[in-house]
């Protein structure tokens, strides 16, 4: 990961619903958080794991998905998914209006491989911000 400023602008929630719902929105807008690494030899995909961490409560999600194409380890998350996982102990409590707005949310991803020497790892702690567009709300429900 070389851009540490993830800031994600999504359509605001505008119904009524719990967290779960929220994250499902943002979820469906497909908004990634990515990553690639370079290795110093090509690293075969059996032996590359991914994680996203939550550093608050210490639990590792694994990414998404993770390619490896010879030295390159490349893999993503979607944004809605780490929301779920990362907060869920609020998942169904009811989503207040323009929730998490501004919010950074703090991770951190580790990547791991085996070889034959044993495991390397590597890791980047960083943040995503989620930010909701300001929409006319004529248009928001289909009419201009």
């Amino acid at each position: 990961m070389a851009d540490e400023s993830l800031a994600y602008t999504f359509r605001p929630f505008l119904k009524k619903g719990t967290n779960r719902d929220l994250f499902n929105h943002i979820y469906f807008q497909g908004d990634t958080v990515c990553f690639s690494v370079r290795a110093s030899r090509p690293v075969a995909k059996s032996a590359v794991r991914a994680w996203f961490v939550d550093p608050e409560s210490g639990r590792r999600f694994p990414a998404e998905r993770l390619d490896v194409e010879g030295k390159r380890i490349s893999g993503f998350s979607l944004v809605g998914s780490l929301l779920g996982s990362f907060f869920e102990g609020i998942r169904d409590k009811p989503a207040p209006k323009g929730h998490l707005n501004g919010v950074s949310v703090p991770f951190e991803l580790i990547v791991t491989m085996a070889d034959e020497s044993g495991e390397h790892s590597a890791s980047v702690k960083s943040s995503f911000v989620i930010r909701y567009a300001i929409m006319n709300e004529s248009k928001v429900d289909g009419r201009p």
